[in-house]
C-alpha cells in the first residue's frame, strides 16, 4: 500500500468530534460516523431524547438502550484494521489473546484481536474458537479489505447469524427475525438479493454525485461573488474618495459619513453572504458524506453489511436527493455610481453653491403655486445660469425653509421653522424635502441668509397622500434594493398605521411608513409614462 493511499484512508478514518483514528466507529442516521467512546457517548442528549450531529445538525431520536445502539460502521472498522496492519510499523502490532505480547501474525475476525503464531495455532483447536475465522496479516496487506469482513450475527438474537433481508421492512435479519419481528413478511437470502441492492445504492450514488457537483459549483458561484464584492469595495472606495478631493475642507465630515455608511452596507453584505455559503456548505457536507459513506459501503461492504445498511442508506439519501439551492439568494450588488454621490447630502439642511452666490442667484423651480402631500413635500432650487461661473472655490449656504399658516378665526398669522432634509440632483439643482402637518393652502419661504430666493415665498395646497400619487424612496428609507432604484405608485393607505402600499415598476409590491413612528420610507415625485 502506498504512503499515499495510506494518507488518504488516514483521512477518511479520523473522527470530526477528536481528529483521532475512529475507535469502535458508530454511524448516525446521516452516515456520520463517531467514535463510541468517548466522542459519542460524550454528547448531550436533550429533553426530547435526541441528539444533534456536530456534523450536519441534524437531531435524531437515541436508541432506547442508548448510543451503543446505533448501527456499527463496519466499513470504517474494517478500513481501519487494514491501516494498522499496512502501516510500516512492524513492532506494533502485538497478541492480545496472550501475556506474553508476542508479535501478531493473524487476527481473529470474531473475536477482533491479533494473534501471535502460538496463539493462531491454539486458536483453530480450542472448541469454543475453532469456528472462528482467522486470517494472515499477510494475506490481509496482499488482499486488502475483502478479507475482513465476517458472518455476522442479529443484533436482537446474538447467536443467530444474519442471512435473510426482509423487502418490506428493508432490513437485514436472522431466522428468529422471521418468527417474531418479522412474521409475515416476504423476505429473501442476503446472498440472493444482494445485487438488487447494490444496483439501489449505485443509482443513489450517481445521484449524489450529480447533487454534489452543483453544490461545489454554488460554493464556487458564492466564493466568486464574495471575490468580486471584496473587490467593488476597494474600487469604489477609490471613486469615493477621489470624488470628494475636489469638495472643500467643510465636506470632509459627509464624506467621512458616506465612507462609513459604504462599508457598513459591504460588510451587511458579506455576512447575508456568507451565512448563505455557511447554508450551502452544510449542505454540501451532507451530500459529501452520503457520497463518502456510499462510496466505502460499495467498495468495502460484504453483501450483509450493505443489505444492513440499506434502509439507514435508502432514507438519508431520499432526504438528501430532494436538497435545493436558489442562485438568486446571492448576488453581486452594484453598490456605487455616480448619482449615489447627490444622496450623501440627503440629511443636510446644506446647499454647495459657488463662493459670492447670494439668494438672488437662486430659483425655486416651475410656477409659484404648486401641490404637497400631507406629511412630505418637495420643492426644487436652481441655481441660476448666470451665476454658475467657472470657480474652483465652493461655500456652504443654509437653506431655512419657513412654513407662513393662518392660525384661528382672527386670521393671524404664525411663523415657523419646517423640519427639511436637502439633497442635491445634479449640477446647481437641489430638491428640498420638508414636512408639513396642516392640511389645506399655506405659503413656504425659502432663504438664504435670510434673503429670499427667487420664487419665494410660493403657495402649496397640502392634499392628503392618495392611492395613484406616484413615489420614490425617500429620507427614511431603509429597506435596501426592495424599489430597484424605480418609481412607484400608491395602491393602498393604511390611514391608521400610517402605512402605505406601493407597487414598483419592478412589478414588485411593499409596505412604507408614511408618519408611523415619525418616518417617511417615501417621497412624491412627478412621474410621466
Amino acid at each position: 500500500m502506498t504512503k499515499e493511499l495510506i494518507e488518504q484512508l488516514e483521512q477518511s478514518l479520523k473522527c470530526p468530534i477528536c481528529s483521532h483514528r475512529l475507535r469502535d466507529p458508530k454511524v448516525l442516521p446521516c452516515l456520520h460516523s463517531f467514535c463510541l467512546l468517548p466522542c459519542l457517548t460524550d454528547l448531550s442528549i436533550g429533553e426530547d431524547g435526541r441528539l444533534e450531529c456536530p456534523v450536519c445538525r441534524e437531531k435524531y431520536t437515541v436508541p432506547k438502550d442508548g448510543v451503543t445502539k446505533f448501527q456499527t460502521n463496519f466499513t470504517l472498522q474494517n478500513l481501519a484494521v487494514l491501516l494498522e496492519v499496512c502501516e510500516e510499523k512492524p513492532d506494533t502490532l502485538r497478541c492480545g489473546n496472550g501475556l506474553d505480547e508476542n508479535p501478531a501474525v493473524g487476527r481473529c475476525l470474531q473475536c477482533e484481536v491479533y494473534l501471535c503464531t502460538s496463539c493462531l495455532t491454539l486458536h483453530k483447536k480450542q472448541v469454543a474458537t475453532r469456528g472462528h475465522t482467522t486470517v494472515l496479516l499477510e494475506q490481509i496487506k496482499a488482499e486488502g479489505e475483502k478479507t475482513l469482513p465476517h458472518p455476522q450475527n442479529c443484533s436482537l438474537h446474538e447467536n443467530e447469524e444474519i442471512k435473510l433481508y426482509c423487502r418490506k421492512c428493508s432490513r437485514a435479519i436472522c431466522r428468529d427475525c422471521t418468527l417474531v419481528e418479522h412474521r409475515d413478511h416476504e423476505f429473501a437470502f442476503v446472498k440472493d438479493i444482494a445485487p438488487e441492492i447494490e444496483k439501489r445504492i449505485v443509482n443513489a450514488h450517481g445521484d449524489l454525485v450529480k447533487k454534489e457537483s452543483e453544490f461545489q459549483e454554488h460554493i464556487s458561484h458564492i466564493d466568486k461573488v464574495l471575490k468580486d464584492t471584496a473587490a467593488q469595495e476597494t474600487t469604489n472606495v477609490e471613486k469615493i474618495k477621489a470624488l470628494f478631493a475636489g469638495y472643500a475642507k467643510e465636506l470632509e465630515t459627509q464624506r467621512d459619513k458616506l465612507l462609513s455608511t459604504f462599508k457598513e452596507q459591504v460588510s451587511s453584505k458579506e455576512k447575508q453572504i456568507s451565512a448563505e455559503k455557511d447554508k450551502v456548505s452544510l449542505e454540501l457536507t451532507k451530500l459529501t458524506s452520503g457520497v463518502q459513506f456510499c462510496q466505502q459501503l460499495l467498495k468495502s461492504g460484504s453483501d450483509v453489511q450493505k443489505a444492513q445498511m440499506d434502509f439507514q442508506v435508502a432514507e438519508r439519501l431520499s432526504s438528501l436527493k430532494d436538497v435545493k439551492w436558489d442562485k438568486s439568494a446571492v448576488f453581486l450588488t452594484e453598490w456605487w455610481s455616480e448619482g449615489d454621490s447627490m444622496d450623501a447630502f440627503s440629511h443636510s439642511q446644506m446647499i454647495v453653491s459657488p463662493t459670492g452666490a447670494r439668494a438672488s442667484s437662486f430659483a425655486l423651480e416651475g410656477s409659484s403655486a404648486h401641490c404637497g402631500i400631507l406629511g412630505h413635500c418637495q420643492l426644487v432650487i436652481k441655481l441660476k445660469e448666470e451665476a454658475k461661473t467657472p470657480c474652483p472655490l465652493y461655500a456652504e449656504f443654509s437653506v431655512l425653509v419657513q412654513l407662513t399658516a393662518k392660525v384661528g378665526d382672527d386670521g393671524e398669522e404664525s411663523v415657523a421653522t419646517i423640519p427639511h432634509t436637502i439633497r442635491r440632483t445634479g449640477v446647481g439643482r437641489w430638491v428640498v424635502s420638508y414636512f408639513l402637518k396642516i392640511r389645506g393652502r399655506c405659503d413656504v419661504s425659502v432663504t438664504l441668509r435670510s434673503e429670499h430666493v427667487t420664487g419665494s415665498p410660493l403657495s402649496v395646497d397640502v392634499q392628503k397622500l392618495s392611492v395613484g400619487t406616484y413615489v420614490q424612496r425617500g429620507p427614511s428609507w431603509k429597506w435596501g434594493g426592495q424599489d430597484g432604484n424605480k418609481v412607484g405608485i400608491v395602491v393602498d393607505l393604511d390611514q391608521m398605521r400610517r402605512w402605505v402600499t406601493v407597487r414598483w415598476e419592478t412589478c414588485h409590491t411593499n409596505g412604507y411608513r408614511w408618519g408611523a413612528d415619525g418616518s417617511y420610507d417615501l417621497q412624491p415625485v412627478e412621474f410621466k409614462k
